[in-house]
């Protein structure tokens, strides 16, 4: 689900809203003759549910400022756990304790014209993370980078 916004000729905004979802795979269930990944009968689908917002502002017709923020949360994560495929969120006792992996991210984009030879981008972005899996609470260190 998208809801776009033009608030003016220079200016949009985005708010966007998903859930889906992975249904494990033919070897993820069924394999035995595997010796070193076994296949669980009883794996569930895993879920992914995610929220964006985002502005774009046309600053002037050679110059774009982009700002996005993403917050991502699965659960029932599909792994390989001891050599058997399992969903992680079982690994917790508790299936329904929260999100298996959480990442938040925010993005600045610059982008201008410049000219042919050197157009200008630049772009800024920083992520963080859970992990209950692998009990990380900085899955994705945070990265930041400028082009």
């Amino acid at each position: 689900m998208a809801v776009v916004w033009d608030a003016s000729l220079d200016v949009t905004a985005k708010l966007m809203a998903g859930r889906a979802f992975r249904a494990p795979s033919f070897n993820e269930v069924y394999s035995i003759t595997n010796p070193v990944a076994l296949g669980n009968p009883n794996l569930i689908p895993e879920t992914v549910t995610t929220v964006e917002a985002a502005v774009s502002w046309q600053a002037r017709r050679d110059l774009q400022l982009n700002l996005s923020l993403f917050h991502l949360e699965m659960r029932d994560t599909i792994r390989l756990v001891s050599g058997t495929y399992a969903n992680t969120g079982a690994l917790h006792g508790d299936a329904d304790a929260g999100a298996d992996l959480q990442r938040a991210a925010v993005e600045v984009e610059l982008a201008g014209a410049g000219n042919q030879a050197h157009p200008h981008h630049g772009l800024l972005a920083a992520a963080d993370g859970l992990d209950r899996a692998v009990d990380d609470d900085r899955l994705a260190r945070d990265r930041k980078s400028v082009v």
